[in-house]
Parts: C-alpha cells; sequence; structure tokens
C-alpha cells in the first residue's frame, strides 16, 4: 500500500523535514511510515533532493535506499528544477490561502566564540480542515464534529519549534607538495512539535499556537484533558562527524607566464555517529493515550580517492600595458572572464567512493488506559523513560496497556564512480546494497511476531553518451523474507524494478524486445501482440523511458528451487527461448541454426559444441602484432552457423542462473540467503532481461505479478501501458500499521 498522503501533503510534509537543510533516516521513516512509495511519490520526492541534504554519501545510500530511490535518481549538482518546483508551490501556497502558511520564527542565534553557536526557532501553521492530517484521522475528525455540531469554531494548527547547538572546526597543514587536511564538527537539536486544536477562529487559533497554549501532558490528568486527536512530538538529535583527507599537487607542464597545467591526487576519509530520541504523545477516545518511544543510533564512514589535471590561464601577463584608465580596466575584465571559462571547461576529474552505514532503531508504541491506577502510573513512568511498569503489564496482558515493539537493523554499502570533463559528467556509476532485518512483537503479552528479512541492491549509471543514446540507467532488486509466529517456514517474494530515462535514440529492436517481454511475462494482450510485428508501430517510438516492474510471488519462488534441485535443464532451456526471441542470435546468418545449439543433445557434435561453449572464443595475445586465428569461434560457426561470443556467454550466464537459485535454497536461513542474494546477485552479472524471462517461464506467468510495464514517448506523449497486476504488499506497512495502531 503506498503512502497513503496527497501530492500536496507528501511535498509539505517533506519540505518540513527539509526545513535543518538535510535528510536523515529517522526523517525517512517519519515521511513514509514504513510504508512503500508509488512510482509518482518517488518522481516527486526526487525531484526535491539534492546532494546537499546528505552529509555523506553513506546517509545519502541509507535515506535513499529507504525510499526505494538511489543516488541515480537524484538531480545533477547545479540543476534547477527541484527549486523552480519549490518556488512554483509556494506561490500557488500563497495564492490559494496566505492564512494556512508557515510561520517561522528564528527567536535567536547566539555564536559562542569562533567555532560553537546556538540557534533558538519557534515555528506556527495552521491546518485546512480538509488536509488528510485532519480529514483522515478518526479521533481528529470526531473532535472537530463533535465541536461543529456544538456551533463552536474550531482550528488545527501545529506549533513547534526548538534549540539547536553546533560546534565544529577544520585545519589544514603544507607538507611539501602534499597538504593534510583534519575536520571535526559536532551539532544538536531539541525540538518539539504540538498539533491541536483551538476553539477560535483561524486568525486566533494561530495566535494562541504561537505562544503554545497547550498543556504538555507529563501527568495523567493533563494527558485526559486534552482534546482526542491532540499530537504532541518530542524529539532529540545529536551527530558526531569527523573527517581526514590529504592531496598532493604537482605542475605537469608551462607555457611562459601563461598556461600551466597541474595535477593533483588525493584521498579523503569521513566517520560520524548520529543519535535519534524522541517521544510521540496523542490523545486517543475514551481515557486512553497512545506513547511511542522511538531510539535510532546510526554509524557511517566513507573513503574516497580521486584525481584532478587542469590549466591554469594568465591571460592578462601577456596584455600589453596600457598605462591604466578604462581601457586597462576592460582589458582586465576581459581577461578574466577568459581565465574563468578556460579553466571551467579544460580540467578532468576523477573520483572512486565507497561508504558503509550501520543503523539500529528500536521502537516501543503503547496504547494506556488511563482510567486505571496501574495505567496512570505506567504512563507517568514512561514519560520518565522508566520502562518497567509498562512493559510488566504488558507481559502480563492486563487490559491497561496494549502495544508493539520493533527492532530494526540496517546494514549498507554503496559505491560511486564519477568522471567529468569540467561541467560535463563523463560517467557516473552508482551501486549500493542493503540488508534489513526487522522483528515486531505486538498483541497480548507479545504473542504476535513478524520477523522480516529484506536485501535491497540498487544500481545506477549516467553520463553523457549514457543520457543521450541509451538514457539513464537504474536496476533495483530485492528479496524480502517474513515469517510470523505459527508459520513453520518463512515466505519469501523477489522484486525487480527496471528504469531507463530520457533514451533519446530508442530503436525498433528496443520496442520489439520490450513488447517480446512482456508476452514472456503473461502481460500481452491479443491487440499489442499483432503489433509486435508491425514495423511501422516499432519505429514510431523515439525519445522514451521505459520501466520494468515485477514481482515473484512464493510459490513462483518454490517451483523454481525444485526446478534447480530436480530439473536444472529446465531452466537452461527457458534461458535459451528467452535469449532466442529477445536476441535473436540466428538472424545473423541464413545458415544459422534457429535452436540454441547446447539444446540439441541429439546431434552427433553435441559434445564438440559444448566444450566449444564452455571455453569460449580464443584468446586473444593483446602483445602481439601478428592476428591470431580464433579457432574456438571458426570451428562453432563451422557447425552451427552462429557467433561463440554471444552463445557461450548466453549459456553460461544461464548455469549461473541455475547456480544461484540452487544456492538460495540450499541454505538454511533467511539471512544466509539474503547474504548470498546481495554478495552474488551483481557479481554473476545476469542479463536482467533474460533471466526474469526465464524465471517466469518456469515458475508460471500466474506467479509472476506485473506491477508496471509501460513505454512512454516524451515527445508524442504516447503511452503503451501493458497488462497491470498491482504489487505485492510489503510486510513493512503491515508491521508499521501495527506498530503505529491506536485503536
Amino acid at each position: 500500500m503506498p503512502v497513503n498522503l496527497t501530492p500536496k501533503a507528501l511535498v509539505q510534509t517533506l519540505d518540513a523535514l527539509l526545513a535543518d537543510g538535510n535528510l536523515s533516516a529517522a526523517d525517512a521513516q517519519t515521511l513514509t511510515g514504513g510504508q512503500a512509495l508509488s512510482a509518482e511519490q518517488k518522481s516527486l520526492i526526487a525531484g526535491r533532493l539534492s546532494e546537499s541534504h546528505f552529509t555523506s554519501s553513506a546517509e545519502r545510500d541509507q535515506v535513499l535506499g529507504s525510499l526505494g530511490l538511489s543516488a541515480a535518481d537524484l538531480a545533477p549538482a547545479g540543476s534547477s528544477p527541484a527549486l523552480l518546483d519549490k518556488v512554483k508551490t509556494k506561490l500557488v501556497d500563497l495564492a490559494k490561502s496566505e492564512l494556512y502558511k508557515p510561520y517561522d520564527f528564528k527567536v535567536g542565534a547566539f555564536e559562542l566564540g569562533e567555532h560553537v553557536g546556538l540557534d533558538l526557532r519557534v515555528k506556527a501553521q495552521l491546518i485546512d480542515g480538509s488536509d488528510p492530517l485532519i480529514a483522515e484521522d478518526k479521533h481528529r475528525a470526531a473532535t472537530t464534529k463533535k465541536h461543529q455540531d456544538q456551533g463552536e469554531a474550531l482550528t488545527w494548527a501545529i506549533a513547534g519549534g526548538g534549540i539547536y547547538p553546533h560546534a565544529g572546526f577544520s585545519a589544514s597543514v603544507p607538507i611539501g607538495p602534499a597538504s593534510v587536511s583534519i575536520g571535526f564538527s559536532a551539532n544538536a537539536a531539541i525540538g518539539y512539535s504540538v498539533l491541536a486544536p483551538y476553539a477560535h477562529e483561524a486568525q486566533a487559533a494561530l495566535e494562541l499556537a504561537k505562544n503554545l497554549s497547550v498543556d504538555l501532558p507529563f501527568s495523567a490528568e493533563k494527558a485526559t484533558a486534552l482534546e482526542a486527536g491532540t499530537e504532541i512530538t518530542l524529539r532529540g538529535t545529536g551527530r558526531i562527524a569527523a573527517s581526514s583527507s590529504i592531496g598532493i599537487g604537482y605542475e605537469l607542464a608551462k607555457v611562459g607566464d601563461l598556461v600551466s597545467v597541474g595535477a593533483s591526487f588525493g584521498s579523503s576519509a569521513g566517520a560520524s555517529k548520529d543519535l535519534e530520541l524522541s517521544l510521540r504523545l496523542k490523545r486517543l477516545d475514551g481515557n486512553k493515550m497512545f506513547v511511542s518511544v522511538s531510539k535510532v543510533a546510526t554509524n557511517a564512514g566513507s573513503l574516497s580517492v580521486g584525481a584532478h589535471v587542469g590549466v591554469d590561464v594568465d591571460t592578462k601577463s601577456a596584455i600589453p600595458d596600457m598605462g591604466g584608465g578604462l581601457l586597462a580596466k576592460a582589458g582586465d575584465l576581459a581577461a578574466d572572464q577568459i581565465d574563468k571559462q578556460v579553466e571551467k571547461w579544460a580540467n578532468l576529474d576523477f573520483r572512486a567512493t565507497h561508504s558503509t552505514s550501520k543503523s539500529e532503531k528500536e521502537v516501543s508504541s503503547y496504547v494506556i488506559d488511563l482510567s486505571t491506577e496501574a495505567g496512570k502510573s505506567a504512563y507517568e513512568d514512561l514519560l520518565r523513560l522508566d520502562f518497567r511498569k509498562v512493559d510488566q503489564l504488558f507481559a502480563d496482558g492486563d487490559l491497561s496497556v496494549s502495544g508493539a515493539k520493533l527492532s530494526d537493523r540496517v546494514r549498507t554499502s554503496g559505491n560511486e564512480l564519477k568522471l567529468s570533463f569540467g561541467p560535463i559528467t563523463l560517467l557516473r556509476a552508482v551501486s549500493s546494497a542493503t540488508k534489513d532485518h526487522v522483528e515486531l512483537k505486538a498483541g497480548p503479552k507479545g504473542e504476535e511476531t513478524i520477523d522480516c528479512y529484506k536485501t535491497k541492491l540498487a544500481d545506477g549509471y549516467s553520463g553523457i553518451l549514457s543520457d543521450h543514446w541509451e538514457g539513464k540507467r537504474s536496476m533495483y532488486r530485492e528479496l524480502v523474507s517474513t515469517q510470523r509466529a505459527g508459520e513453520a517456514e518463512p515466505s519469501y517474494y523477489y522484486h525487480a524494478t527496471n528504469r531507463i530515462e530520457g533514451d533519446g535514440h530508442t530503436s525498433l529492436d528496443d520496442v520489439r524486445r520490450f513488447v517480446e517481454f512482456a508476452d514472456l511475462l503473461g502481460a500481452l494482450d491479443p491487440d499489442t501482440k499483432a503489433m509486435a510485428k508491425n514495423e511501422k508501430f516499432l519505429e514510431s517510438f523515439d525519445d522514451t523511458n521505459r520501466t520494468v516492474d515485477v514481482y515473484i510471488n512464493d510459490a513462483g519462488l518454490a517451483i523454481l528451487g525444485k526446478a534447480a534441485k530436480e530439473e536444472p535443464g529446465k531452466i537452461m532451456e527457458a534461458y535459451a527461448q528467452v535469449f532466442e526471441r529477445l536476441d535473436l542470435p540466428s538472424e545473423f546468418s541464413k545458415k544459422a541454426w534457429k535452436t540454441a545449439p547446447w539444446l540439441e543433445t541429439g546431434h552427433e557434435k553435441h559434445d564438440e559444441i559444448m566444450k566449444l561453449l564452455a571455453k569460449g572464443p580464443t584468446p586473444t595475445n593483446a602483445g602481439s602484432h601478428s592476428q591470431q586465428v580464433d579457432t574456438n569461434s571458426n570451428a562453432y560457426k563451422w557447425i552451427t552457423g552462429r557467433h561463440l561470443g554471444r552463445d557461450s556467454a548466453a549459456y553460461k550466464a544461464s548455469g549461473a542462473l541455475v547456480g544461484l537459485i540452487k544456492q538460495l535454497v540450499e541454505l538454511p536461513t533467511p539471512q544466509a540467503r539474503m547474504d548470498l542474494l546481495a554478495e552474488q546477485d551483481k557479481a554473476l552479472g545476469l542479463d536482467f532481461w533474460k533471466g526474469l524471462g526465464a524465471v517466469s517461464l518456469v515458475a508460471g506467468a500466474e506467479h509472476v505479478l506485473v506491477n508496471e510495464l509501460r513505454i512512454e514517448d516524451l515527445n508524442t506523449h504516447k503511452d503503451l501501458v501493458f497488462q497491470s497486476e498491482g504489487a505485492i504488499q510489503d510486510p513493512r506497512a503491515e508491521i508499521n500499521a501495527r506498530l503505529n495502531a491506536v485503536g
């Protein structure tokens, strides 16, 4: 189930979280509630984020991974759509209602010396009664209706603020041609927010909200005095980060006093630790209070190496002395502009970064009945972060308390490679692997449990050539295991998404392969299938986006596992069928065999063919000036009429697919299976289209769920959408719903 927010509400929530200029893992959890994002919601979020919103690449990969995004989805540095979109949104909001705009007051800023400071802020905003935050919450909707029935004006408002201390220093020490830098920073926040109803007209309610006219419910009596739907959040965060770097520079060449060419090499390392503690309180109906205590600790580190070659130009030295005056000043200005443009374009940069992060989250949520003495006492102790009484009531199954406890462990590693020439990015490749284990205990005495493992793999690349000729490419894969109380075995599903954006030269073959692939997944209707042979139709697409989003359910994975153990040839045969349909290897020669040669087991030269497929083309001697004869390819072509390199790669990939599936089903635990997928799936280099097509043929179309299969022409706005069956429910959505159940 996608996040239940309108586009406007989603953008408003995200902008509020970005108020401090940073988006943390906790912020991402607040935004999504652990639920999956729709494609439209992902696009909205990606359009408003940039690299500047993350303090490190490790934090970036962790946060984006939890949103179903990757670094490849972010707008490039210096782009303006996100900024323009924000401006447009603000203008629309102002035009609609000046009254409901957010108010943000900086009470004061204090600098304590050169490296330490402190900011104080207060915020307030009215919330429209039609906003989902009010209208779709049964407690707030009931409070609003009660006042309306009594003829009383009621306005909901959010008030908040906080204290934000910060400290930091950096230093650089030159050592010969090298320079060593170190840095340290620390910042924290102690903040609060209150969403409450005010029995006044809007303008008066806003003034009350600014003054925070709500008694904070730190006693049972004050809690029961609140209106139903009132919600208070107290939050404390802290962050410590350290960094170090070393760089060495050389002058490679010099042309007089005008031009010098220099190079620099360097590496940097960074580490950070984040801690967040939050307390969320919500008044329910009756005498009940919802209380959630959350603690998140995150450790991150990164290592980066890079090189730079650039030109330094001093055009002024080549301009004759004009004796001062206006003419000389004009010459200096022109020289400055020439220098800037030359230096901007005449440089080459390379950087490779590896990052890791580890996050541990503990959340305890309770619904406490304050009409009992035991409930009152447990509530007041809990607000002092003393869990003993409330946990004892929960363990005993006392009716004063119901609740849920969540433990979440996330491990993320990521790599980024970037090569640029001047302002042009020649290549940018990013990849990340995230392992997530979440366990929920709920129900009477915590007997209802959900144990969920998830491995997410993301890859993306872009650059001047790929962006223009192939589009930006991204790949997202996840294997999810879920086991509930009473279940002997966990259930699994596999989710794969392949996205191509802005392919400016979509060929007839690109569209043909896409249509054939849809047919292999059982998602092609008869009318569209009839168009697969129509060249005029296949050539009618130009600049396109293409999306494949597919799920394989537990039953399908069980069929695959059984086939890998008992009939591995069945998977290899399916892979060969897909290879023939998508790549058309037999079309390169009229004499070529129409069936993959390794399937022709009855042919008299089958043994020789298999040996050639295993060997592949004859290795060439790169250091030799004589042309070496590829005897393997010649022998293979003489027998089959086909290209050995293409066939050998497909044959080996099919075997690798069988091997991966077989290893997965033989491992005893979900954790071991997740680890194997993270380690081997990308390393095998399996072709996405052919591998997924083969899996679909073996598992059966009834076990393959097509969530999105689409070609969108960006010029004509022609949108070809194949059969869509929806998505498998992410267990994290159920876990989040149970954790935040408020009755």
